[in-house]
């Protein structure tokens, strides 16, 4: 069963999903809410781009910040990245401010980072270091096996940041390295427990799953299903199973070149200009012909100015 397998450490982190209020790509990058709640981007036309999500919560004493990556049907390799599949994340900036005062971000130092998967040769703690040089290849990447699944990278904050007045967070996810390693499709969740570099769960599933099966309402149940399937990677993998099946097959080469030459033989063939005057020719000879006295007066006529003694005498 799904659920005995959620650890006491997966309950001890709740998480709970922001709700953007202003999304932006820089360059040619948009960014698009969806309505469960995630991000979706167009990609960039090759420029490095910078998404910045910006929000306000109610919570007080935010401790960690987790940048969750999804996979999608409209991506190469299903995402969760442009780059068949993969992205390179150089750098994550957290900025946060009172409400009152939201134009006053401040910048928030991370100082811890975990990830269910990383690519090889590569460190979480680079998306964090305050370095996003141009062309450096180092942040959080999935490659070598991450493609077509969600993955999660979740940060630890210096100082917990958030009164009950309210604050404002503006989350800075840059891409340095090379397009189009950029990140597709992704969400962002924030929470005031203790230990906050870790994958925990959702609040409203982790309240749920402290209930009983038993107990639980209808709507609790389908809840608790619903996450359950974003979860399962068997169905997720016949999903792009099924997607890539329902896509249109490429036209056969041959067919393609067959097409290019039937619309060839079907243009209308061009007249050769020799032949038009010959059509024109035969048509003057035609018209003489069906008045032989004229033709023999112009016949006469002609000859007699061409002959040198009609000439000279006129």
């Amino acid at each position: 069963d799904w659920e005995a397998g959620l650890g006491e450490d997966r309950f001890a982190t709740r998480w709970q999903m922001v709700d953007a209020r202003e999304v932006k790509g820089t360059g040619s990058a948009r960014l698009e809410k969806l309505p469960d709640g995630s991000i979706r981007s167009s990609g960039s036309n090759g420029e490095l781009s910078d998404y910045t999500i910006l929000f306000d919560t109610p919570l007080a004493g935010i401790t960690g910040i987790k940048l969750e990556v999804l996979p999608d049907d409209n991506l190469p390799g299903f995402g969760p990245g442009y780059k068949e599949g993969n992205f390179l994340l150089s750098e994550i900036v957290v900025e946060s401010a009172s409400k009152t005062n939201a134009a006053k971000l401040a910048r928030q130092k991370i100082v811890e980072g975990a990830a269910d998967y990383i690519q090889k040769d590569h460190d979480l703690k680079h998306a964090f270091d305050g370095k996003a040089d141009q062309g450096l290849r180092e942040g959080w990447a999935v490659g070598g096996g991450g493609a077509g699944q969600p993955h999660w990278a979740a940060f630890r904050l210096e100082n917990p940041v958030g009164t009950g007045e309210g604050s404002t967070l503006k989350v800075t996810l840059q891409h340095r390295f090379q397009a189009p390693y950029e990140i597709g499709r992704f969400r962002i969740w924030i929470t005031t427990s203790p230990k906050a570099a870790a994958q925990g769960l959702p609040g409203d599933i982790a309240d749920i799953g402290r209930i009983s099966s038993l107990l639980r309402t209808p709507g609790q149940a389908a809840r608790m299903l619903e996450y359950h399937r974003t979860q399962d990677p068997e169905l997720r993998r016949r999903g792009q199973a099924l997607a890539t099946a329902s896509r249109p097959l490429p036209e056969d080469e041959k067919v393609k070149e067959l097409k290019s030459a039937l619309a060839a033989a079907s243009k209308p063939i061009s007249t050769d200009p020799a032949l038009v005057q010959l059509r024109l020719d035969v048509e003057a000879s035609r018209r003489q012909m069906a008045n032989k006295r004229l033709t023999t007066a112009q016949d006469i006529a002609w000859a007699l100015i061409n002959t040198p003694a009609f000439l000279f005498n006129r």
